[in-house]
């Protein structure tokens, strides 16, 4: 199986460079099984055909090299673990063809065809393949591989480290597989024999400039300026945005290009259309299946996370704010359990592992910038047929919800206690020692210290609107601000001072300023803190000084004789002004 379209020429010569794939490609024990792996569209099939061109070139007679190119599989239902041995074999036998009769001497040619393929008999039939070339001295085996995260289900996983074992265990191959990292399952990465390497973007940033270059030069002299084609400037402006927007992602870059090719005119966009349709299935994925267990966590509320989220946290912080988008939990914790945690990776990799990148800080980010534009944008606004069940949260409530999660942690009864408050005349020592125990703080609760950071930014770009004002009956019931925001509510004072210091020292450690006089004061710093947030003065405390507005009181009723009154009157006006009609007629 072939890629549709070869590497740019000058492409992928970067790989030859990595002390890695040479040790591999001169079979150097003991790298004789590498795993290369990249983020979604960052060219690893395109590669893949490259490191195939270099083995081939220095085959000899006696070699076999064998490939399995999964992107190029068209049904979903092929692309596992049985799929990948079938090839493998078919790709060596039909190379050593001597070797048929010794593998498949029990099954008769006319049952050939009706032959059940189960993952048992494939991995029968390859251990007989393997041991077959294992006595077939002289000669050197490599298994290429490319896209095996496309067998990575939920229903296969088991099947993918069974597949690990027996593709790339003891044998006579090398072996090369490029994929997705994979993440969630102990060890799969790790196998023993196996070595490492993680595409950078560094890596392809070359690559894409050269593939831009070669097509981008393509559409200026095929259609010329007088027919909507670019002239040099326009080329070499169109060649720059496009290799800086594809941000390491080949596959957006060709997608744009696509697109150019068919109209020179159009503006760049940051979704494709190719690549909306690619997004639309992967989300089909979340969709429950029948006889499935419900996931750990919710796909839809990680993806919303990661696209609004202020700065990315640590998959434990994450872990307990995904609990609380639906204000599911209520309880103290702070970090999931390890079971968790794995559970957390494994639905993400085997789910939307293409819209989301694993950080080495152990963090969740957008694999791209055109996720978050397709997460955020209308179906309509779209140049896709999207089912509208897919569209994800408008921004505003996507912010609601986690406005609303990080002041229900802030709001838990551990955040009552500050702790030492800062000193009115503090020594270097009283200084620090409050500095230590902020620092503290944040590192024991992850969650808390992005929530207490960041809570009052969310509010604002979900359009809440900040009022100092007590809670009353006309109001919304929910009223976390006033909690939170005003410091001498019966029981919120301590509260307030809580996450403030944290806030404070986010905003201002790093500049050294924690290690001058912290306000102390948590009325002092609400002012501060809403204009950070954006807020316009008039959502802001009193003028000037910081002070909360006095509590608007509502209107006192009119006293029923006053009522009395009123009606007396306007009946006096209405009568007299009939009178005066009447005699004017008369008149």
């Amino acid at each position: 199986m072939r890629p549709e379209r070869k590497p740019t020429d000058g492409t992928c010569r970067w790989i030859e460079g990595e002390p890695t794939f040479c040790a591999w490609r001169r079979d150097e024990n003991p790298v004789t099984k590498l795993w290369i792996h990249g983020r979604f569209g960052t060219g690893k099939t395109y590669l893949a055909e490259y490191i195939r061109s270099l083995v081939l070139a220095a085959e000899t007679p006696q070699d076999v090299t064998t490939c399995c190119f999964l992107d190029d599989v068209v049904d979903p239902r092929h692309c596992n673990t049985t799929s990948v041995l079938r090839i493998l074999m078919h790709g060596v036998l039909s190379v050593r063809q001597h070797l048929i009769r010794e593998c498949l001497g029990d099954v008769p040619p006319e049952h050939m065809a009706d032959f059940a393929w189960s993952w048992d008999a494939a991995r029968r039939l390859w251990q007989r393949v393997r041991d077959a070339l294992q006595g077939d001295g002289g000669t050197r085996h490599v298994l290429i591989i490319d896209g095996l995260d496309r067998c990575l289900d939920r229903l296969h996983v088991r099947d993918l480290e069974d597949f690990l074992e027996c593709a790339a265990g003891t044998g006579p191959f090398r072996v090369l597989i490029l994929s997705r990292p994979i993440w969630g399952i102990p060890g799969l990465q790790m196998r023993p024999g196996f070595s490492l390497y993680e595409m950078q973007d560094a890596d392809t940033a070359n690559d894409i400039a050269a593939m831009v270059d070669a097509r981008a030069s393509s559409i200026s002299i095929g259609d010329g300026e007088e027919n909507g084609g670019w002239d040099d400037e326009k080329t070499a402006t169109m060649i720059q945005k496009i290799t800086e927007g594809a941000a390491g992602m080949y596959r957006w870059a060709a997608m744009v290009l696509d697109g150019l090719e068919a109209n020179p005119s159009a503006e760049i966009p940051l979704v494709p259309p190719r690549l909306v349709q690619r997004y639309d299935n992967i989300l089909k994925r979340i969709q429950p299946r029948e006889g499935e267990d419900p996931p750990v966590v919710k796909l839809k509320n990680v993806l919303l996370w990661i696209v609004c989220q202020q700065r990315p946290m640590k998959e434990e912080a994450l872990l307990k704010g995904l609990s609380l988008l639906d204000n599911q939990a209520t309880t103290d914790l702070e970090t999931g359990s390890a079971l968790d945690l794995e559970a957390l990776q494994r639905e993400i990799s085997t789910r939307i592992g293409e819209l989301v990148a694993f950080t080495k800080d152990r963090t969740y980010v957008p694999a791209h910038a055109s996720v978050r534009e397709y997460l955020t944008t209308a179906p309509g606004d779209l140049a896709s047929s999207r089912d509208p069940k897919f569209q994800y949260h408008d921004k505003e409530a996507a912010h609601l919800k986690i406005y609303r999660a990080c002041t229900l942690h802030l709001g838990q009864p551990r955040s009552r206690d500050p702790g030492d408050p800062w000193p009115a005349e503090p020594s270097d020592a009283m200084r620090q020692a409050w500095i230590d125990k902020v620092e503290g703080r944040i590192a024991d609760h992850p969650f808390s210290a992005y929530a207490g950071h960041w809570w009052l930014r969310h509010a604002y770009l979900s359009g809440t609107k900040i009022s100092l004002n007590p809670p009353s009956r006309n109001r919304e019931p929910r009223a976390e601000h006033w909690v939170l925001l005003r410091p001498r509510e019966p029981g919120g004072k301590q509260q307030a001072l809580w996450w403030k210091e944290m806030w404070w020292h986010a905003e201002h450690g790093h500049e050294g300023a924690a290690m001058k006089a912290f306000p102390g004061n948590a009325e002092s710093l609400v002012k501060e803190m809403l204009e950070w947030a954006s807020f316009t003065p008039s959502q802001s405390p009193g003028p000037g000084n910081g002070t909360p507005r006095p509590p608007s009181r509502p209107p006192r009723p009119w006293p029923t004789w006053v009522k009395v009154l009123i009606v007396l009157v306007v009946l006096a006006a209405i009568g007299g002004g009939t009178g005066a009609g009447v005699a004017l007629n008369k008149g």
